[in-house]
């Protein structure tokens, strides 16, 4: 189970995410990139969670390892997204 500072800052991160794709798709119409990093921000709360439920150690460090890679790719697309506004500004 999360505890409540990992959900107030996935919740956060991914409301955050949400809102910088909005910007995006509405001053460069970029759909694709906005997309996915959608899709990769909003899923890390439930796939946290559904690792917590892991049928053995290392079952549990997979999925950990998963997410976080995921969490990373989220990291570098919001990147290059923000620097892709910046480039259009």
């Amino acid at each position: 189970m999360l505890n409540s500072t990992s959900k107030k800052r996935t919740f956060q991160a991914a409301l955050e995410t949400l809102l910088l794709c909005k910007k995006i798709r509405e001053s460069d119409r970029e759909f694709i990139l906005t997309k996915q990093l959608i899709r990769s921000a909003t899923s890390v709360r439930a796939n946290i969670r559904e690792s917590r439920n892991a049928q053995s150690k290392k079952d549990f460090i997979h999925k950990e390892s998963v997410e976080l890679m995921r969490i990373l790719s989220s990291i570098l697309l919001k990147s290059k997204a923000n620097l892709n506004m910046k480039k259009g500004a």
